[in-house]
C-alpha cells in the first residue's frame, strides 16, 4: 500500500512538470499599449478553462493594465518582479470575459514605453 502512494505522488509531480514545461508563454517586453492588453486577451481566448499560461512584460504600466484588467475579469493571477521585468501565471478560470475591451485599460503616461523600446 505504501509503495502503491510513492508511486502515485511520484507520477502526479511527473505530469505537473509536464504541464509546466507546456505552459505557453507570451512575451510582450519591449511592447506599447494596448499590444500587451491585446496578447492577453487574446490568450485567455485560445486557452482552455482551467489551463494556465505565463505572461512577461518589462513595463510596470503595463503590468498595472493587465493586472486591472485581470481583475475586472475575475481572472486568477500571480506575479513576480525580477530587474524591472514582471512575470504574470495567469489561469482562466470562466469562460466568458466581463470586459471585453483591453484598449479600455490602457493608461498612457511616461510608464507606457518598456525598457527595451524607446520613446
Amino acid at each position: 500500500m505504501d509503495l502503491i502512494f510513492i508511486f502515485s505522488i511520484m507520477l502526479l509531480f511527473v505530469l505537473l512538470q509536464i504541464k509546466i514545461m507546456l505552459m505557453q508563454i507570451i512575451d510582450t517586453s519591449g511592447q506599447r499599449c494596448p499590444a500587451p492588453l491585446i496578447a492577453t486577451r487574446r490568450a485567455l481566448n485560445e486557452t482552455a478553462t482551467g489551463d494556465s499560461f505565463m505572461l512577461i512584460t518589462d513595463s510596470q504600466n503595463a503590468f498595472n493594465n493587465i493586472s486591472h484588467f485581470l481583475r475586472d475579469n475575475r481572472t486568477e493571477f500571480s506575479s513576480e518582479e525580477l530587474n524591472g521585468v514582471w512575470t504574470l501565471v495567469i489561469t482562466k478560470k470562466t469562460s466568458v470575459l466581463l470586459t471585453n475591451e483591453p484598449e479600455d485599460y490602457c493608461s498612457h503616461d511616461k510608464l507606457s514605453v518598456g525598457n527595451n523600446v524607446k520613446p
